[in-house]
């Protein structure tokens, strides 16, 4: 059985409804429907392309808590048909993509005759200077290097007109951690949760390690093998990103691009950074709840 093409199955888990087109949902529950709708309060419309399903699900929350309007597309041929079927106001691009280098999109710009050519802001996770030069002389607009930080979005919309530099923007609330589940297998018992918190601590960082040493040194087996202990740890401390991030990577190391996977290793780190300290907040409130009141002894 062939495996599906990297980013085939990226609609089902971006969110409940995946722009395929611009202002064209697709419902993946049972009672679904295919729908036209436009949004009402939208101030401008993005189209995000990148393979990485991390990435756009983290740069799609930002752009959202803007006020953008967001779809996507994980190649450039995906990218074109949907600038094809309906205008947009900015193009966030990644540099290496499936079928071809980024800046091939923005040279073709001009010559697709759209009603208005959107800005364009390019996005890499390396660090070579060539790259930046390459997405400038391509007609890039901004650039912007990955792991992705909302100020440098902003910044970047700003010089495209799209924001206001007078106004201070405040990034997207993330998530808390939900430690439901290890709640629930504990029977609400403070000793076994707090065994279970710092099992999970412990074994977080193992893989995470594993994770780190399989990239730098192209090892297919411990990648896998180490991102599936991951995934199967992620219930017990629920976060959408860190199980994102961690089913992107999975994705990247079964088709053994080591490069890829190695640029994945900072947003893993920067996620699992915040499981941890989600982590040891949630040790320290049960061992206060374990510890006798000093009031009480007295």
């Amino acid at each position: 059985m062939t495996e599906a093409p990297f980013g085939a199955h990226l609609g089902r888990s971006l969110s409940p409804r995946f722009f395929i087109f611009p202002f064209m949902y697709y419902d993946y529950s049972e009672d679904s429907q295919l729908s036209f709708s436009v949004p009402t309060s939208v101030i401008h419309r993005a189209l995000l392309v990148d393979e990485i399903e991390y990435h756009l699900v983290l740069l799609g929350d930002m752009l959202r808590s803007l006020g953008f309007d967001v779809s996507y597309a994980t190649n450039l041929f995906e990218a074109k048909r949907a600038l094809a079927v309906a205008p947009f106001d900015v193009i966030f691009i990644d540099s290496e993509l499936p079928d071809g280098f980024g800046g091939r999109l923005v040279a073709e710009l001009p010559e697709m005759r759209l009603a208005s050519t959107p800005p364009v802001i390019a996005m890499t996770a390396t660090d070579d200077p060539g790259m930046m030069l390459r997405f400038f002389s391509s007609g890039a607009d901004g650039y912007t290097k990955k792991p992705l930080k909302f100020e440098s979005i902003c910044e970047n919309l700003c010089r495209c007109g799209l924001l206001s530099p007078s106004i201070d923007y405040e990034p997207p609330a993330r998530p808390a951690v939900d430690f439901q589940n290890i709640y629930f297998m504990s029977k609400d018992d403070n000793s076994r949760v707090l065994y279970y918190l710092n099992y999970l601590d412990r074994q977080f960082k193992i893989e995470i390690g594993a994770v780190m040493h399989a990239s730098l040194h192209s090892d297919a087996d411990l990648a896998r093998q180490a991102l599936n202990r991951l995934l199967s740890l992620t219930p017990f401390a629920e976060t959408p990103l860190f199980t994102c991030v961690v089913e992107s990577c999975q994705t990247v190391a079964r088709c053994q691009n080591f490069a890829l996977l190695r640029s994945m290793v900072p947003p893993l780190v920067i996620e699992h950074n915040m499981v941890k300290t989600a982590i040891q907040a949630e040790i320290l409130r049960c061992q206060s709840i374990q510890s006798p009141s000093p009031h009480k002894n007295a």
